[in-house]
């Protein structure tokens, strides 16, 4: 396939795998379009289906991304960004929405919606959160001179139940024994009045209900996990000596401790690009690209697992 990019991977029932994310239509010189991609792999890895989709089919979508994916209720949610040229007082504009999929065991859509976002063009979505009475709950940001976030809990029908805005860039925390509260964390810089990370509970209706500040200094998170002793492990990169390099990082539950590692040799592996859970009490699976040369002999994919104390 010419120019996908695959945002994430989910099992299936009958033990083949879903994979979403989004590919580009259209021959040059037209411009060309962005569509949302679904594609369905048998036990064997064999291709089963390959869906490249339009919000509810309409084609005056010409921009469109499938960017997270998740087992939700008793089959999958799929979250992405929709736009579509619009006129507004005489001049040409874009609309943006969150795109909401419902799928079932099989992978087929039940049903998509599309929700109005008020941040514009956002640069990427945190993982999805599903609370015990299968309400979602997903989170995008954009970054800029402002990084605002905006996070919204759905329930099983797509009906947005809360919604909020925020004026700084945050990522959901997952937890490793699922409960009903929501959490987020601070990405980006540290600000001389705020120091990073921070960690920021929220109620169902997504109201403040606390916050964490602490002096440890955290990493770039591509994923967040809640411990059951609350500490908090960080998957993702560390910036050294001029060139990211893949690293966890494990900070203490007031968040004033850090003991991190980093994936040898440096430079040779630039993020951690996803982790889950293994079932194994502190094991976690983690997925990153590795480049050959400088003390690397492997160049690929990497799947390492990784026991946290």
């Amino acid at each position: 396939m010419e120019s996908a990019d695959l945002t994430g991977a989910m099992s299936s029932r009958d033990g083949g795998t879903l994979l979403c994310g989004y590919t580009y239509v259209g021959e040059r010189p037209a411009p060309r379009r962005v569509v949302g991609l679904l594609i369905k792999l048998d036990k064997e890895g064999h291709l089963v289906n390959e869906a490249k989709l339009y919000p509810n089919g309409d084609q005056e979508f010409p921009i469109n991304y499938l960017r997270k994916c998740a087992p939700w209720g008793d089959g999958f949610a799929v979250v992405g960004e929709a736009s579509r040229l619009v006129v507004k007082e005489g001049r040409r504009d874009l609309e943006y929405f969150y795109w909401l999929l419902a799928l079932d065991t099989g992978g087929a859509i039940k049903w998509q919606k599309l929700i109005p976002n008020s941040l514009g063009n956002v640069n990427d979505f945190s993982p999805l959160l599903v609370l015990p009475n299968q309400d979602l709950v997903f989170s995008a940001w954009r970054f800029g001179l402002e990084s605002p976030t905006e996070i919204m809990r759905i329930d099983s029908s797509g009906q947005v139940i809360a919604q909020r805005k925020l004026s700084s860039a945050l990522m959901l925390v997952r937890q490793i024994a699922p409960n009903s509260s929501i959490r987020a964390i601070t990405l980006g810089k540290p600000e001389p009045t705020k120091p990073l990370p921070a960690l920021l509970n929220l109620e169902l209706d997504l109201v403040d209900a606390g916050e964490t500040l602490g002096q440890a200094v955290g990493n770039m998170v591509n994923q967040a996990y809640l411990l059951p002793d609350q500490s908090l492990v960080l998957f993702g990169s560390d910036f050294d000596r001029g060139a990211n390099t893949a690293s966890i990082v494990k900070l203490s539950p007031d968040l004033r401790s850090r003991e991190a590692f980093r994936f040898l040799p440096l430079w040779r592996t630039y993020w951690v690009d996803d982790a889950i859970p293994t079932g194994k009490p502190g094991e976690f699976a983690t997925v990153r690209g590795v480049l050959s040369g400088q003390g690397e002999t492997r160049q690929g994919v990497l799947l390492a697992f990784i026991r946290i104390h």
